[in-house]
């Protein structure tokens, strides 16, 4: 679902918000252990961001498609879009995983999102715990 402005973020328990971590939206694809990270618009950003691999293997799934923010690191260890602009492949870089749609054949699209998430953040406490974080939301 895309985002939409508003005054006011919406408030209740039906409502789940996501933290913005200064960074790309992307999608990662692990097919047989080979993952690929795309962009929203569908560019490989694997290619562009050559240092992902390692991270990308880190995941230890057979296949899945995983929804996530690329994000780079200043100094201080802080997200910062700038330091992604001008530094890329050169930046700490992390996947900050938000969402889970596909995991070993399964489709997890019909799934409530708490048990995708759920699911996700073990599987994402399984991979490099220093470059693959896990984004809970907010309620």
């Amino acid at each position: 679902m895309a985002p939409t402005v508003a005054q006011t973020p919406p408030l209740g328990a039906e409502w789940l918000h996501e933290v913005k971590f200064d960074g790309w939206r992307a999608q990662l694809h692990i097919d047989e252990g080979e993952g690929t990270l795309y962009s929203k618009s569908g560019a490989d950003y694997t290619k562009r961001f050559r240092s992902l691999r390692p991270l990308i293997s880190s995941v230890p799934v057979k296949s899945a498609v995983i929804d996530c923010e690329l994000v780079a690191c200043d100094e201080a260890g802080m997200p910062c879009f700038r330091t992604l602009m001008e530094l890329g492949n050169k930046a700490p870089l992390c996947l900050w995983c938000f969402d889970l749609l596909y995991l070993n054949g399964v489709r997890f699209m019909p799934m409530p999102i708490e048990q995708r998430k759920a699911i996700l953040a073990d599987v994402v406490a399984l991979g490099d715990s220093q470059h693959l974080q896990f984004s809970g939301g907010l309620q």
